[in-house]
C-alpha cells in the first residue's frame, strides 16, 4: 500500500468511524434489533467506499467539498452493511471480518430464552432481516445531512439519494439476484460447470451488480458534491462510474483468489467456503475449461459439497492452481484494472486523482 494512500485511508477511516460512532441511534428498539444492526458498521471493515466517496468530491472540489462529503460517505458505508446483512443471511454463513454474522450473533445471544434451536435460528434471521431494514433506512437519513450544508445545493443530495434508492439498489439487487440464482439453479453438475465456462459473462454481470455498481455510486455521488451539480449524467461523471465499475469487478475477482490462497485469520472466515458453496468463479471456470476428464468428475463431485474435507479442498485449489484458474483471475483482475485508469484520462491531474490511481491499484494488490 503506497505511503499517500495509506495515510488518506487511515485518516478518512477515523472520521468515517467517529461519525458513525456518535451518530444517533435511538430508535434501534428491542435490543436485539440493535446489537445485529451496529454489529457490522462498528465491526470496522476497510472502509474503502466512504474513502472514495470522500476523494471524489476532493477531486473536484478540493478539501471542503471533502469535508462536506462525509455524511454521504457514511450512509454508504451503512448502505453497504445492509446489503452484506442479508446477504450473510442468504449465504447461512457464520463468520463475517471474523467474527459471528448477524443473524449467527443473535441466534447464539437468544438461547438464554430457551427456546428450541430451530426457533432460536429462525429468530436470529428473522431480527437481522429487519436489522438490515432499519440500516438501510439509516444510510438515507445520514446521506441527507448533506442538505444542511449550505455550501451545496439542496438538489445534490436530493439527486444522491434518488439516485441510491432507484438507479443503484435495483442494479445492485438485480446482481445479487444472478448471485442467488447462479448458485441455487445451477448447481455444481458437470452440465452446469460447463454451462458457466463457456458463460463467464454471467459471472462478470453479477460481479457489476453486487460489487461495482456501489462504487460507482460513491465515486459518482462523491463527484456530484465535489462538482456541486445534481447532474449525474456530467462527463467526468459518467467517467468515474465506469472507472469505479471496472474496479469493483476487479475487487470481486481478487477476493475469489483470496478465498483460494489466503488464510483463515487473515481472511476472516474459512478459507474454502466458496468452494464448499460451489460459488461460481472465473477460477473456477477457467480450471474446468483445462481440465482433464478425470479432473472434471473430480471437480464436479466435490465442489458444492459442505463437508468437502480439507483434503478434498487443498486437492481442489491444487487444481485451481495447476490448470490456470487463479492465474487467469489474476490476469483478468489487471485487465479490469487497466480498463478503469483508461476513464481517469478525462479527469484533471491533481493529488487526489494521484491517490484515486492508488485505490485502484490497491484493489487488485491487497491481501486482505
Amino acid at each position: 500500500m503506497k505511503t499517500e494512500f495509506k495515510k488518506y485511508v487511515s485518516e478518512k477511516a477515523e472520521l468515517v468511524n467517529k461519525y458513525i460512532s456518535e451518530y444517533n441511534l435511538e430508535f434501534f428498539s428491542p435490543d436485539d434489533l440493535a446489537d445485529a444492526a451496529i454489529s457490522y458498521p462498528l465491526s470496522g471493515g476497510k472502509r474503502l467506499r466512504p474513502v472514495v466517496t470522500m476523494l471524489c468530491a476532493g477531486l473536484f472540489g478540493g478539501k471542503e467539498a471533502e469535508n462536506a462529503a462525509l455524511p454521504v460517505a457514511c450512509g454508504a458505508e451503512l448502505f453497504h452493511n445492509w446489503t452484506l446483512i442479508h446477504d450473510d443471511i442468504i449465504d447461512n454463513d457464520d463468520f463475517r471480518r471474523g467474527n459471528p454474522t448477524a443473524h449467527k450473533r443473535i441466534y447464539e445471544n437468544s438461547l438464554k430464552y430457551g427456546m428450541s434451536q430451530a426457533i432460536t435460528e429462525e429468530y436470529g434471521r428473522s431480527i437481522s432481516i429487519l436489522a438490515g431494514d432499519r440500516l438501510h433506512s439509516l444510510s438515507i437519513c445520514m446521506m441527507s445531512e448533506l442538505r444542511k450544508n449550505p455550501s451545496v445545493s439542496l438538489a445534490v443530495p436530493l439527486e444522491i439519494i434518488a439516485m441510491a434508492e432507484n438507479e443503484y439498489v435495483g442494479e445492485l439487487i438485480s446482481g445479487e439476484a444472478i448471485d442467488v440464482c447462479n448458485g441455487m439453479m445451477f448447481d455444481s453438475s458437470y452440465d452446469s460447470l460447463k454451462y458457466f465456462s463457456e458463460n463467464e459473462d454471467r459471472i462478470i454481470s453479477m460481479m457489476r451488480g453486487k460489487t461495482g455498481i456501489l462504487y460507482a455510486f460513491c465515486c459518482v455521488a462523491g463527484g456530484m458534491i465535489g462538482l456541486n451539480t445534481a447532474d449525474s449524467g456530467h462527463p467526468m461523471l459518467n467517467a468515474l462510474k465506469k472507472f469505479a465499475i471496472d474496479c469493483g469487478i476487479a475487487f470481486q475477482l481478487r477476493d475469489d483468489i483470496l478465498g483460494v490462497v489466503s488464510d483463515e485469520k487473515t481472511l476472516g472466515k474459512p478459507v474454502g467456503s466458496d468452494i464448499r458453496e460451489g460459488k461460481k468463479t472465473t477460477i473456477l471456470t477457467e480450471t474446468f475449461r483445462n481440465a482433464s476428464a478425470e479432473e472434471r468428475e473430480f471437480l464436479t463431485k466435490n465442489v458444492g459439497n459442505k463437508n468437502a474435507d480439507s483434503k478434498d479442498i487443498k486437492a481442489i485449489a491444487g487444481l485451481f492452481e495447476k490448470r490456470g484458474g487463479i492465474k487467469y483471475t489474476e490476469n483478468l483482475a489487471e485487465k479490469y484494472i487497466q480498463s478503469s485508469l483508461a476513464n481517469l484520462k478525462v479527469i484533471p491531474d491533481n493529488q487526489y486523482k494521484k491517490i484515486l490511481v492508488q485505490w485502484a491499484e490497491y484493489m487488485i494488490g491487497r491481501d486482505y
